[in-house]
């Protein structure tokens, strides 16, 4: 079982992640 502290760690840096690969993309898209 996973600590809830450590799953909304996770949760967290997934967000992260996904709001810097959607600002890349759109990055890549805006060129």
């Amino acid at each position: 079982m996973v600590p809830r502290k450590s799953l909304k760690l996770t949760l967290s840096l997934e967000f992260k992640l996904e709001k810097l690969r959607a600002s890349l993309h759109s990055n890549y898209l805006g060129q």
